[in-house]
């Protein structure tokens, strides 16, 4: 099977969107894949058949495998749904599915096709040194990475990726979704202080969003009407040595 083949638009120069990066702490870059890259890395995005289910648990990750929601009898699904909007109404909480790219590359462990591949695009230099052109962080040596698929009941709440140890500089979501309604959610919302929204990004085909770390944030709410998934492939640019899986 031929390896997965991805280029990046090199016509694009990035000047203002840096330079709103240095004003403001985020940007978006649009177009940043060639137009057949961006259509053939949709393509195996949302072909992918195994998802996680992940979700928070009394402070700790919780991944379940593809099967894990679809083995629960309603009365458990009732439950968790109930743990988790109630965990959201008073705090920090997340629902969506993922395929972990990080964690598998690391692993070792099988992998579709194409998804090593995609990985190593990520970490490769000609992605990693525009990332570095856009945020001005020449110190960026590696980036971790997740597909993320948000589907309706599903979101992700305030907060602002500050994790210690990480070593995170930025966050980026590569939006891989061709179609969709600002009315869907699944917008990706900044905050002041206070709460008030100071700015949101729309999911967008092949548009790249970074965010300087940390800066409060949200994944808004996908109502039950949306009419389709909002792909991604997010992550965060960290510097020093990666440490192969955490």
């Amino acid at each position: 099977m031929s390896a997965l083949s991805l280029k990046l638009d090199t016509s694009k120069d990035w000047q203002s969107e840096a330079k709103r990066f240095a004003e403001t702490g985020r940007t978006q870059a649009q177009g940043v894949l060639e137009d057949a890259s961006a259509k053939v890395l949709h393509e195996l995005i949302a072909g992918q058949p195994n998802w996680n289910a992940v979700f928070d648990r009394h402070g700790t990750h919780v991944d379940l495998n593809a099967n894990g929601l679809s083995v629960l009898t309603p009365q458990q699904m009732s439950g968790l749904l109930g743990h988790l909007h109630e965990t959201a109404a008073q705090g920090f909480q997340y629902f969506f599915a993922n395929i972990p790219l990080y964690d598998i590359y690391h692993s070792g462990r099988e992998a579709a096709a194409g998804l090593r591949d995609l990985y190593e695009f990520i970490n490769g230099e000609a992605f990693l040194d525009t990332c570095r052109t856009l945020t001005g962080f020449d110190s960026i040596a590696f980036a971790d990475a997740q597909i993320t698929r948000y589907g309706p009941g599903q979101f992700l709440t305030r907060h602002d990726d500050n994790v210690e140890g990480k070593n995170r500089l930025a966050a980026f979501v590569l939006n891989m979704t061709p179609q969709w309604r600002a009315e869907w959610g699944g917008t990706l919302e900044f905050y002041d202080e206070p709460g008030n929204v100071l700015e949101g990004f729309m999911p967008a085909f092949n548009t790249l969003n970074l965010f300087k770390v940390p800066q409060s944030h949200a994944v808004t709410y996908v109502p039950p009407f949306a009419g389709g998934y909002r792909y991604g492939i997010t992550g965060w640019l960290r510097y020093g040595e990666d440490p192969k899986g955490n």
